[in-house]
């Protein structure tokens, strides 16, 4: 009776050793997943989303800043080269229901009970549009606007505006071979791109966070190190 109680002892006591090296590391483990599970969604979103854009063409440009042709610049998210022309396709990432269209300057947004008013991006669209064209005047540049499938437009939506999901059908660019005209304009088009000043710098910052949770990523990159240093410094004891 003796020895069973004793070999009960021990193995209590080894249990509890296993738990208290493993216990914690699991409950941080977790607790970190919980935390990363935002930004990790949103960051595989954003990867579909580009991987959707450069299927569209043989080559991309992902945020490129440009002379908008008046003594200004522009920041263009996507630039893709198909065997058409070269289209400009920035993202805009919706949710809730939008009420648009083309000739409204003033777009709405309806998400839950609250309702906020944005501006209409297709003259920003145009605009970049106008920009790529002045530097290449002798190519066919066209744009549309890219939006993500969180959004829905039950009153309708302008044409070029086009949910990620469906652009498989809605820009079924014909393969083709890029003509030599076409290759020196985009190579003449990654050459024309400037420095991002200070906004762009912060305007790019600022979209990383927030479509990455990047503040939640952090916590939970933390929480992952407490818990490796948890988990060597019993090891090591």
């Amino acid at each position: 009776m003796t020895d069973i109680l004793q070999q009960a002892t021990e193995l209590s006591f080894q249990y509890e050793a296993e738990f208290m090296t493993w216990g914690p590391v699991v409950v941080l483990l977790i607790l970190a997943l919980i935390l990363s599970y935002t930004a990790l969604r949103n960051w595989l979103k954003e990867q579909y989303m580009y991987r959707s854009v450069r299927r569209l063409g043989v080559a991309a440009i992902r945020n490129i800043a440009l002379p908008d042709g008046m003594d200004g610049r522009v920041l263009i998210e996507n630039i893709v080269l198909t065997s058409r022309g070269i289209y400009i396709l920035p993202i805009k990432r919706y949710c809730g229901i939008i009420f648009a269209a083309d000739n409204i300057g003033t777009w709405s947004q309806v998400i839950g009970k609250r309702s906020y008013k944005f501006s209409n991006p297709l003259p920003e669209l145009d605009a970049y549009v106008m920009a790529v064209q002045t530097l290449l005047p002798t190519v066919n540049v066209e744009g549309r606007i890219l939006v993500t499938n969180d959004a829905d437009f039950p009153k309708g939506k302008p044409d070029r505006l086009i949910p990620v999901s469906k652009i498989p059908q809605a820009l079924a660019f014909e393969e083709g071979e890029v003509s030599t005209q076409l290759r020196d304009a985009w190579d003449k088009l990654k050459a024309a791109g400037l420095k991002f000043n200070a906004e762009e710098k912060k305007a790019l910052k600022h979209f990383d966070a927030e479509s990455g949770n990047a503040s939640q990523h952090v916590v939970s990159v933390s929480l992952i190190c407490v818990a490796l240093g948890w988990l060597m410094w019993r090891l090591w004891d």
